[in-house]
Formats: structure tokens, sequence, C-alpha cells
């Protein structure tokens, strides 16, 4: 881009919107903002006066993100580890996923990542959390074997997302071809760059699958993203 002189999104073909969509994590804590000069730590969050990882803190992280930050799409980070004890995590996924519903407001939407379940709970959280309509789900299970993913996601009636940690295009097609995904979610920094998740794109749009682009690890990867964001016309919301 810089040594042609325009916005890489021109060199793609052209830009098909002029306005991103972010979306913010929702953790099980409060968020907050590191003051100009103090050191970040990520460990020592200002207020601890409502229990992490409770519903109250979901409901109120949201609420604060919307509210006072500005942020019109978030997505609920609510795991329960790769175990299938104890039965009640399910349970607790969709309940806390509720309180983010609640504390974002009606006009917001809300998608939710479950950090790779095992698979024998894939199914079990994907139908407790489509009563609640999440833009999206995020990796249900361990996502190294796509067939078996594709054979829990089959009968889904709500989206599910994946490919954070695949690299180039073929498996994203492999995921395509067997109806696994219906969003693509690859990153820059593994996946290939600019030019390869341009390709993975277009696949997912002769595939009717929506992008949004995994991209939690730097400003510059954030600057990239949103070249291909602005180009994209099957894209849906950006880290």
């Amino acid at each position: 881009g810089k040594a042609a002189g325009v916005p890489i999104h021109r060199m793609l073909g052209g830009a098909y919107r002029d306005r991103i969509r972010m979306y913010r994590g929702v953790g099980g804590q409060l968020p907050w903002c590191v003051e100009s000069g103090l050191p970040y730590d990520a460990g020592q969050p200002p207020d601890n006066s409502i229990a992490s990882g409770s519903q109250e803190a979901y409901e109120e992280a949201a609420r604060i993100i919307v509210e006072e930050w500005g942020f019109r799409c978030l997505k609920a980070h609510i795991g329960m580890g790769d175990d299938v004890e104890p039965t009640t995590g399910v349970d607790h996924i969709a309940e806390c996923f509720s309180a983010v519903r609640r504390g974002a407001g009606p006009d917001v939407e809300v998608a939710i990542d479950v950090h790779n379940p095992h698979p024998a709970k894939a199914r079990q959280i994907i139908s407790a959390l489509e009563p609640h309509r999440p833009l999206f789900i995020e990796e249900p299970m361990p996502v190294e074997r796509v067939d078996v993913l594709a054979q829990i996601t089959h009968h889904s009636e709500t989206p599910i997302a994946a490919g954070e940690r695949w690299m180039g295009k073929w498996v994203f097609y492999d995921a395509l071809r067997q109806n696994a995904l219906s969003v693509l979610q690859p990153d820059l920094c593994h996946a290939g760059g600019i030019t390869e998740c341009h390709k993975i794109a277009i696949l997912g749009e002769a595939c009717y699958a929506k992008l949004a682009l995994h991209c939690p690890l730097s400003p510059l990867a954030l600057a990239a993203s949103i070249q291909i964001d602005a180009w994209a016309p099957n894209f849906l919301v950006q880290e």
C-alpha cells in the first residue's frame, strides 16, 4: 500500500463499506482502563466488589462496555475447560450468557466463545445457548478434527465460528466443503497475512460464510485486518 500510495482495500478491489463494526470481549470480571503513565497489570482490576465469574459480574461488565464505553457488539468469554464434568457446567455457560444479554440490552448483538470444550459437551452447549440467539458460537469443541466439528455443527440453528489458529486457506476450504462453519475467523498473524486471508474470505463468500477476523494481538494486526474488512462483501464483525 505504501509503495503504491493507496490503501490496501483499494488494491483488493475497493471498499465495500466505510464503517467497520467492532466487538469487545466480555469476561467474568469488570472491565477497566489503565490510566496514562501507570504500568499495565492485567491481573489487578480496580473493582473486586463483584465475584469474578458470577452472573452479576458478566451482566455488569456488559452494561459498562455498552453504556459507558459505547460498544454495540460484544463477545462473551465463558468456558468450562475440556472435562465432561461438572454436569452443571453447561447450565453455567447458558446462565452467564443470558446475564450478558441482560446487561447489554436488546439492541446489542452478542456472540460467545466457549473455548474448545470436550466434544462430548459440544451439542449440549449449542442447544443450551440457542434460545438466547447468540450472533455466533465460537469453537464449541477443539477444531483439529474438522470432520468431527462438522458432525456436531450440522444440526445447529446458530452460526458456528472457528479458525483463529488455522494456517492457510486449505483447512478453511476443508471446513467449508464439509459445511462445518458459518463464520470464518482467520487471524492474519497465523493464517498467512493479508493475501491469504483475502483468499479465505473469497472462499467463504462462495459458501455463504461470513468473515469475522480474529485479532487480539496488536494494533498493527488490527490496522491490517480493517483493510480486509473494508473490502470483504461477506464481512460480519471485527474483533
